[in-house]
């Protein structure tokens, strides 16, 4: 076809563009099909192909795989149900209307161009199926599932229309997570929402060809899922907290309030991975400090109150609450034993804050369901998670509650005071 000298060349596939890439970097050269353009080295991006190549792509196509395939005329036949102009060319050529070669690579290529439009048009009204696993309940994890969806709106998506979600709640129970991944990497969504860091780990055991956006995941390195925050490689992507960094600044935070800390609990669901790397970092950064840190667990009711039984008993001083989903289900009943036992805590969620909790310092979670969006956006059009860098948070809130704070008898240093993103009064 080089030698032929012409114009423009059409080519159908990822393996004929390659080829045809290959061929010629002069002749102008449009492809459709080929799902993954960018990740294929076809082109160097969407807005900007680069050199000598354009076209359109028909991402995760049922149709266009029937439709662009047929690689002998015979198979035409195929095609017709789909678009009509791809019979009426090849009707042509049998009957020799189109003679002369040229004509024909022209008329192929706008044949071609208009199957790719019609498989498109049939293509753009399905919905992407998206999945998400939680290890916690559906009501506690309602506000921040609604910036995901506001995100995705923002993007274009319509649920319902252009979009739908199969989602699976653990509700606390972590040990089925395992088969709560498995239901769903079945149905072959065209990506996985993972919120926290024993959903990410469920569902990579699950798929390793189906991509997967982790929300929120404590150290993605340390817990196995990603070679590197920057490249993290295989079928994961998402965002991290990161409260392995900030666990001394929790205790720096705490100390200041009550300078006389010697022993604190670490409230948290122990049979979370992420949470049990953050605990081994809270103790590493308690350790030279001289301050004692115990895990207790708080996924129920139950397990609240036996916690600060303990908490009585040892005569700790404080304690720390993590991000952990499961746990913020029960923050009221946390909250009302703090203020009954008077004991000063900080907490990684500001959402205890309101709702009468000492302080917090974290991140702001809600942002991470907004990027959890803009990931599998990404994703579905064809970008591959494993070179999607997992993102960290860069920046931090202090909030204060001043009523809390003279309800427990703790005077706010004014150095803190001043510090604060927010002061509640």
């Amino acid at each position: 076809m080089v030698r032929l000298n012409l114009d423009v060349v059409v080519v159908g596939g990822s393996e004929a563009t390659k080829a045809m890439k290959e061929a010629s970097r002069t002749i102008p050269i449009v492809f459709f099909g080929p799902s993954y353009p960018v990740e294929e080295g076809l082109v160097e991006s969407f807005a900007r192909p680069g050199g000598n190549i354009t076209g359109i792509t028909v991402p995760q196509s049922d149709h266009a795989g029937r439709c662009f395939t047929c690689s002998h005329p015979s198979s035409v036949k195929i095609s017709l149900t789909y678009c009509p102009w791809q019979a009426f060319i090849m009707g042509a050529y049998q009957r020799r209307l189109m003679n002369n070669r040229r004509k024909l690579l022209v008329a192929l290529g706008a044949g071609a161009l208009a199957i790719s439009f019609c498989a498109f048009a049939q293509l753009r009204d399905r919905p992407a199926h998206i999945a998400t696993l939680s290890d916690a309940d559906e009501d506690s994890s309602a506000p921040l599932w609604a910036m995901f969806r506001k995100r995705l709106h923002e993007l274009g998506y319509v649920e319902g229309t252009s979009y739908v979600i199969e989602s699976r709640w653990a509700k606390g129970d972590t040990e089925r997570l395992a088969a709560l991944a498995a239901e769903l990497a079945a149905l072959k969504p065209g990506v996985i929402v993972a919120d926290g860091t024993p959903s990410a780990l469920a569902a990579k055991q699950a798929t390793v060809s189906i991509p997967i956006v982790a929300i929120r995941i404590a150290d993605p390195v340390k817990a196995g899922l990603a070679a590197s925050l920057a490249r993290p490689g295989g079928n994961l992507t998402g965002t991290t907290i990161v409260t392995t960094n900030i666990a001394g600044k929790w205790l720096e935070l705490l100390r200041e309030v009550a300078p006389g800390v010697r022993s604190l609990a670490f409230l948290n669901d122990t049979s979370n991975a992420g949470a049990m790397l953050t605990f081994r970092e809270l103790q590493e950064q308690a350790r030279p400090l001289g301050v004692k840190v115990q895990a207790l667990d708080g996924r129920n009711r139950s397990n609240v109150e036996q916690a600060f039984s303990a908490i009585a008993r040892e005569r700790m001083d404080g304690f720390v609450v993590g991000t952990n989903a499961v746990v913020f289900a029960q923050r009221h009943q946390i909250i009302e034993a703090a203020a009954r036992q008077r004991l000063p805590a900080i907490y990684a969620r500001r959402e205890y804050v309101d709702a009468g909790g000492l302080m917090s310092y974290g991140t702001d979670l809600s942002a991470h369901y907004s990027h959890a969006a803009d990931y599998g956006h990404r994703i579905l059009q064809g970008a591959k998670p494993g070179d999607l860098p997992i993102e960290q948070p860069t920046k931090f809130e202090l909030v204060l509650n001043l009523k809390t704070a003279t309800t427990l008898g703790l005077t706010i240093p004014q150095s803190l005071l001043v510090r604060a993103d927010e002061v509640i009064e």
